[in-house]
């Protein structure tokens, strides 16, 4: 049967032969259950299962057959893979239209103002152009940090060292006197992440966007690097840090449900006067080397 078949996992990679749910409901394995996409060679088509395999014991416990079922989820994928299509057309059309329009008026009108100044200079009307101009300069910044996470998704099937490297070239560009540096340890794993690496990169981008902010950092570093079976992310600054008692952020929760999200595990360590660190873990994907 499995000859008619090239198995998948959710991410579209091979199956390996041993996680099949009936072969570990046969070592004796319960509540087994795998989301398995099923191309058919001859056709070329692709299904998609709910996969539960449950083994049956004996009275001394031993494993006699193991009861699998299947429940065909193809449509519900599809319309699940529709909707992401949508989504991600609709982000870019976003991005789009905020880059092309809003922000170039924006950008204008701050020059503008500008041009003003000269005109206002060394009357009280001084300082109140000067803080507008200053406020509506932030508000440009932060729609264009706004648009460049928009545009994440775009970068789902490229490797994921080349997106974190756009990250942290983007984040030089938005800060002045402050050194970001990026280290991609030997045996990291140079293919895409899809999914997961759009949740990584928005993890990375939030450290990096609250060390630029916040921190006062001279120097800011990531790394990436493999420690065993697992990646490992860690972000660190030289900045002023906070109390281990400060109540986290929208920022900060935020990193955290994203590393519920892929399954990993998020630690930030900081002090006065110590500055930072964000180390991320996450398991290496099925189906990718390192």
């Amino acid at each position: 049967m499995l000859g008619k078949f090239e198995l998948l996992d959710a991410e579209g990679l091979p199956f390996p032969l041993e996680r099949l749910p009936g072969r570990r409901a046969l070592l004796g394995e319960e509540g087994v259950q795998e989301d398995m996409r099923f191309r058919i060679l001859a056709t070329g088509e692709d299904r998609w299962s709910v996969v539960r395999a449950t083994p049956v014991f004996d009275a001394e416990g031993r494993v006699l057959m193991a009861i699998s079922i299947m429940h065909d989820i193809t449509e519900r994928k599809r319309a699940e893979d529709s909707l992401r299509r949508v989504a991600e057309a609709e982000r870019g059309r976003i991005a789009r239209d905020l880059h092309d329009s809003v922000l170039q008026d924006l950008s204008y009108t701050a020059a503008a103002m500008g041009l003003m100044m000269l005109e206002v200079e060394g009357t009280p009307l001084e300082g109140e152009l000067q803080a507008a101009i200053d406020a509506l300069r932030r508000s440009v910044q932060g729609l264009r940090e706004v648009v460049n996470d928009l545009r994440l998704e775009d970068g789902e099937g490229r490797p994921f060292p080349e997106l974190v490297e756009s990250l942290v070239q983007r984040s030089q560009a938005m800060v002045r006197g402050c050194e970001i540096s990026l280290e991609v340890e030997e045996g990291f794993p140079t293919a895409p992440f899809g999914e997961m690496g759009t949740q990584l990169s928005r993890i990375i981008r939030e450290a990096l966007t609250n060390a630029r902010r916040h921190s006062g950092a001279k120097k800011v570093s990531v790394r990436l690097k493999m420690e065993g079976d697992d990646l490992l992310v860690a972000i660190s600054d030289d900045g002023r840090g906070f109390e281990p008692r400060t109540d986290p952020g929208v920022g900060m929760s935020s990193m955290r449900e994203r590393a519920a999200i892929v399954g990993g595990e998020l630690e930030v360590a900081s002090r006065p006067g110590q500055g930072t660190s964000v180390r991320l873990r996450v398991p290496l994907p099925r189906g990718i080397q390192a």
